[in-house]
């Protein structure tokens, strides 16, 4: 009898509960309840069920990604439009891909994601309408320059780390965990609680990120290699050059903290509620993701807006 870990049991489970419900409707499975409500404001849910996937592991997208393909391999040949498609929050990788050729994308069929506008808190927000989404927010010029300065020094770190931990694994080709645990979030709380002084530069942020960070040999290797030939200010200055968007290179959750740091009013979650509900559906139409979902929805006859 085969014995598994809690952990696989628990994928199992959550397996289980996408086959039982409603499983004669088509179901779109995004990563969690903020990008649940994102894709809800665009698509038919009276035809099709958006469910957030609640599994947590070390790779949570990589699990939903399985979840999803065995869902749709159990169902092909079916004649009651069980169909399942993923939704995932790309997280640097497109522009990891741009600047470094990994050619991570795309992660397979009926896996879909939010790449170019990388993040689910960022899909809505068009490249010409960002600046103005938060100088509605009531943030002064100024204000407004330091919150674009943070969450792209973050985003300068976010693909650093992912550029290091592919390198690593490719050079030396073990199945060993490259993960670099940088404490991005706990820096971020850091400066929103005013417990640290707010970074003027991405040298002072590492600098503040490398004292609360654990003394491991790994963080050490990583800090030691970003600094190597300025890779700080080279990755900024590449996503300057190639006019790389914005929002490519950053993550939604950043920004409402760091807008709530500089006088925007309401907790994080409200802020991001108000991102949603300045969406415009013609600003929706020109993502990338829409067109993925409209093809997939126009392959299966199905209504999905």
């Amino acid at each position: 009898m085969v014995k598994h870990t809690p952990q696989e049991i628990l994928f199992i489970e959550t397996r289980l509960c996408y086959q039982s419900r409603r499983e004669n409707r088509p179901k779109i499975i995004v990563e969690g309840d903020f990008d649940s409500r994102v894709i809800c404001k665009i698509l038919n849910t009276k035809l099709i069920d958006v469910l957030p996937y609640r599994y947590e592991s070390s790779d949570n997208k990589g699990d939903l990604i399985n979840l999803v393909r065995e869902l749709d391999n159990n169902d092909k040949g079916k004649d009651d439009l069980n169909f399942v498609v993923g939704v995932v929050d790309a997280d640097c990788d497109g522009v990891l891909e741009k600047l470094y050729d990994y050619k991570i994308l795309p992660y397979g069929e009926n896996i879909f994601d939010t790449s170019p506008s990388m993040d689910m808190n960022l899909l809505l927000i068009s490249n010409l309408s960002l600046e103005k989404y938060l100088s509605d927010e009531s943030l002064s010029g100024s204000d407004l320059k330091k919150v674009v300065n943070l969450v792209n020094w973050f985003g300068a770190l976010r693909t650093l780390k992912k550029r290091y931990e592919h390198n690593q694994k490719k050079r030396y080709e073990q199945k060993r965990d490259y993960t670099v645990h940088i404490l991005l979030s706990d820096l971020r709380k850091k400066i929103v609680q005013n417990n640290i002084k707010t970074p003027q530069n991405i040298e002072q942020l590492v600098k503040e990120l490398e004292e609360i960070s654990p003394q491991t040999f790994m963080l050490k290797r990583f800090f030691e290699d970003i600094r190597k030939t300025d890779r700080l200010e080279r990755v900024l200055k590449r996503f300057a050059n190639e006019s790389i968007d914005f929002h490519q290179y950053i993550n939604g959750h950043d920004l409402s903290m760091f807008m709530k740091l500089f006088g925007v009013k309401g907790s994080t979650s409200q802020i991001e509620k108000r991102l949603i509900n300045s969406a415009q559906l013609n600003d929706i139409k020109q993502t990338k993701l829409f067109k993925q979902l409209w093809d997939w929805g126009q392959l299966h006859s199905i209504d999905l807006f």
